[in-house]
């Protein structure tokens, strides 16, 4: 290999694998998600099936109220656009010095092959799995988040049912500059000396 392939390598193996994540402040909660797969096939017909199981980590002393928001993504056979196929959110009072596993429920996707009905063309529809987004609140700020696909780091920030970032208060206006005084008149004043 040469110096420069090696080079690229070398950076490639060092950058972070979730860079949003590495914005987040480190604190005492820790998160790791497991995905359960399971499909069922039918002729042209495929179903996947897809549970999260997302463990919370609090290295801290203290008990944690925290509310899980979770996204499925996925994609249409005829856009091929990113879309949430399910969200929702899940709330927990997270133990000090402790772990605890939240599952999801389960969310399915289908699609229907491309093929031919008696000579008919029967074109595809449906939708498929991409991933997934899971994003950690405690008092409304996010503590800790994870996507798969790495990729889907921007559909995480879209997540529906979050709370809008607070746009940045404009600053204040400057106080307006007093009006100078009218100059004292030097034309003299009939009788006065």
């Amino acid at each position: 290999m040469k110096l420069p392939a090696l080079l690229l390598l070398a950076a490639a193996l060092a950058a972070p694998i979730f860079p949003a994540a590495a914005q987040l402040p480190a604190g005492p909660v820790r998160i790791s998600v497991q995905v359960e797969s399971k499909s069922d096939n039918k002729g042209f017909s495929k179903t996947q099936h897809r549970i999260l199981k997302i463990t919370l980590t609090n290295s801290g002393p203290d008990s944690l109220p925290l509310r899980v928001k979770y996204a499925f993504f996925g994609r249409t056979v005829k856009s091929h656009d990113t879309i949430v196929l399910d969200h929702s959110d899940l709330t927990t009072q997270l133990q000090p010095k402790s772990d605890q596993t939240l599952t999801t429920k389960t969310q399915s996707a289908t699609l229907v092959e491309e093929h031919f009905d008696k000579k008919t063309k029967v074109p595809a529809s449906g939708q498929h799995f991409t991933g997934y987004g899971v994003k950690v609140y405690q008092d409304g700020k996010v503590i800790a988040e994870m996507c798969d696909p790495s990729n889907m780091q921007d559909d995480l920030a879209k997540m529906p049912g979050l709370p809008e970032p607070k746009p940045k208060p404009a600053p204040p206006k400057p106080a307006p500059k007093p009006k100078p005084a009218a100059p004292a008149s030097t034309t003299p004043v009939p009788g006065a000396k």
